[in-house]
C-alpha cells in the first residue's frame, strides 16, 4: 500500500517474499522502475483531480539476474478517497513462469518436435510474411510423414 507521499506504507509478507527485503516505509522512487513511477504518478495525478477511482494493470519486464522475478504484473488500484486507507494498492503477480509457458507453446506450435525444424504452420506463416513484404520467388514444401 503506497501513500499519497509515494512512501510504501504496508507490504504483505507475500510481497516481501518477492522482493527479498521488506520495502515498508521507503519510497517509491527507491523501489521501482521509471515506468512503474510513471503510472503511480498517473493514478495518483487522476485521483487528486478528483476523476472516478479506477484499477489499472500493467505488465512490466525486468532487466538483469537476481532471484527475483522477470515478468510482474502490476494491478493500481485508487483507495486515496478511502477512509483508514488513504492510498493506492499495488497488487503484484509474478508472471515469469506463465511467459516461460507461453513461449514454449509457441515454439511447439511452430515446430517438429522430432527434428526440431519449422513445421507447415511455420512455414505458411514465413511465407505469408514475405509475401506481405512484396518478395518474390519460388518456395517448396515437402510434407513427409
Amino acid at each position: 500500500l503506497v501513500g499519497a507521499d509515494r512512501t510504501v506504507r504496508y507490504a504483505s509478507p507475500a510481497c516481501v517474499a518477492m522482493l527479498g527485503r521488506d520495502p515498508s516505509g521507503k519510497r517509491c522512487e527507491q523501489l521501482v522502475s521509471d515506468e512503474v513511477l510513471g503510472h503511480l504518478e498517473e493514478l495518483l495525478g487522476t485521483a487528486a483531480d478528483g476523476s472516478a477511482p479506477e484499477a489499472r494493470e500493467f505488465e512490466y519486464r525486468f532487466a538483469g539476474g537476481g532471484a527475483g522475478p522477470s515478468r510482474v504484473r502490476v494491478r493500481f488500484v485508487d483507495l486515496l478517497a478511502v477512509d483508514g486507507v488513504q492510498g493506492v494498492l499495488l497488487s503484484f503477480v509474478d508472471m515469469s513462469e506463465a511467459h516461460e509457458r507461453r513461449a514454449a507453446l509457441a515454439r511447439l506450435a511452430s515446430e517438429d518436435t522430432l527434428t526440431g525444424l519449422p513445421n507447415r504452420l511455420a512455414f505458411v506463416q514465413r511465407l505469408e510474411a514475405a509475401l506481405a513484404q512484396g518478395l518474390s520467388g519460388t518456395a517448396a514444401l515437402a510434407d513427409i510423414d
